[in-house]
């Protein structure tokens, strides 16, 4: 049961609604009594709190997120402790996630996806100046503004699972996010760098595109199996008479080798910005053809990888 507010929490906040919940927290909405502004309050669970490992991470979204200015990404405000409670206050988004919106209006027309991911693409490069690496970059973290349709502004929000490059905290052997957006150096719990941000983006744009993801897995390990052993299909598979550029787009940003994808946000940015005939440079895109594979890095992710290649074989 969510505890009720008889007062400002911080001495500050005047909490209205619950605006949503997670694993970790819960989110709701307040008013800063000091300048009247609405805001998104979020709050870590007391049965969680309990983690150090899972209050490191909390400390860490904070600090990750507090680093990061820029049109596309949820602005927080500040963090801290009160009353044994760790919270973090951030922009208030008046407006749907993007899971939200394809889910109740279905795909997108193919340039209103493009204008969204080249916004989405060019907040994830903000973050990544700032030597943050998301890792759960899904269509439930993608935040629409307003009531517009169709929409025209996109937020990143939910550094929930940010790393940054500084001070990891994740060191585990377990893979860290939304397997069906997970990169293949993801599901094996190798080194994820700015590049994994690159084939979470390009699933999204997969997904906002069809209506459907590249992907269906029956469980989680078969799913993460896809990722690393099955090559996705086009976009235009599912769409009709869809610019064999978004095609290209998309199969360069879901390469299985993080060295044949995209480099960097801007790339991808300006590939969708070409595409919508935005004039500018060409970015670099490395080429499609020849073999595509994920090499594991570590022993560990190879004895990963050699099971996740049973689970597909298998079906088990």
């Amino acid at each position: 049961m969510e505890p009720e507010f008889t007062e400002a929490f911080a001495d500050r906040y005047l909490v209205k609604e619950l605006l949503g919940e997670g694993g970790m927290g819960v989110v709701h909405h307040a008013i800063d009594s000091t300048t009247g502004e609405s805001v998104a309050l979020k709050i870590l669970r007391p049965s969680v709190a309990k983690d150090d490992k899972v209050v490191k991470r909390f400390v860490q979204e904070a600090e990750a997120a507090r680093r990061v200015v820029h049109p596309n990404v949820v602005r927080y405000r500040e963090s801290g402790l009160w009353r044994q409670a760790h919270y973090a206050v951030m922009e208030l988004v008046d407006g749907p996630t993007l899971r939200e919106h394809v889910e109740a209006n279905g795909r997108m027309d193919p340039t209103v996806a493009l204008l969204l991911m080249a916004q989405a693409a060019r907040g994830l490069a903000a973050i990544h100046a700032a030597g943050v690496v998301h890792r759960d970059v899904k269509p439930a973290n993608l935040l629409l503004v307003g009531p517009d349709t169709p929409p025209s502004c996109i937020k990143i929000g939910d550094f929930g699972l940010a790393k940054l490059d500084h001070n990891p905290v994740t060191g585990s052997l377990l893979a860290i996010g939304t397997v069906d957006f997970m990169s293949p150096e993801q599901a094996l719990a190798d080194t994820a760098d700015a590049r994994s941000d690159v084939y979470a983006l390009g699933i999204v744009t997969f997904f906002v595109l069809t209506g459907e993801l590249p992907y269906i897995g029956k469980n989680a390990p078969t799913s993460m199996a896809h990722q690393l052993l099955s090559t996705p299909p086009p976009p235009s598979w599912l769409v009709e008479e869809l610019d064999p550029a978004i095609d290209d787009l998309v199969a360069v940003a879901l390469r299985k080798s993080p060295d044949r994808r995209f480099q960097t946000m801007d790339a991808f940015c300006r590939a969708c910005e070409v595409i919508l005939g935005k004039p500018g440079p060409e970015p670099e895109v490395p080429k499609l053809d020849g073999p595509d594979e994920y090499q594991p890095q570590t022993e560990q992710a190879k004895l990963i990888f050699g099971a996740l290649k049973n689970e597909l074989a298998t079906g088990k």
